[in-house]
């Protein structure tokens, strides 16, 4: 058939192809992305027509009035393979869709089960809050000193207290 498709079946091609997974769900992300965009501005496109819609009902009756029974036939034939096509995609986008959730639940999954790595120091340690509250900038070097030795010997009890 002469003319332009209506849909594009690159990404279907890509998976035949043996293109990696990551590659097609991208571009079906990509595609999905482009169609709502797309929507939108059939949405505008629409609302404009509506405006002049008495004018695009004469133009119709004009047009079908001077198509011949072959043309019409042509047509319908036209748009029941249309039909069997996006039936065709919108499965096989469905599949994209379907695998791409799974392997998003997969990497959620994976995430999930990470070991945590507990705190150095207990948060609540009244050593910690000490050297947090401390200004360190106004602090002279001797004080600085004098300040890291004593938070060091109060470390050295604690340890000596807990055995």
């Amino acid at each position: 058939m002469p003319g332009q498709a209506n849909d594009s079946y690159g990404i279907e091609v890509a998976r035949l192809a043996g293109l990696p997974r990551e590659v097609i769900i991208n571009a079906q992300k990509i595609l999905n992305n482009l169609d709502e965009q797309g929507e939108k501005d059939i949405d505008k496109i629409v609302s404009h027509k509506n405006q002049k819609k008495s004018s695009d009902k004469e133009l119709k009756q004009v047009k079908t009035s001077g198509e011949s029974n072959k043309e019409k036939e042509r047509k319908k034939d036209k748009e029941k393979i249309d039909k069997e096509n996006k039936k065709d995609l919108e499965m096989v986008s469905e599949d994209i869709k379907i695998e791409y959730n799974q392997e998003k639940n997969k990497k959620e999954k994976k995430e999930d089960n990470t070991v945590k790595q507990l705190p150095l120091f207990n948060p609540a340690d009244p050593i910690l809050k000490e050297i947090e509250e401390k200004e360190i900038v106004n602090m002279t070097p001797l004080e600085a000193i004098n300040f890291l030795y004593e938070v060091k010997q109060k470390l050295k009890e604690k340890r000596e207290s807990h055995g």
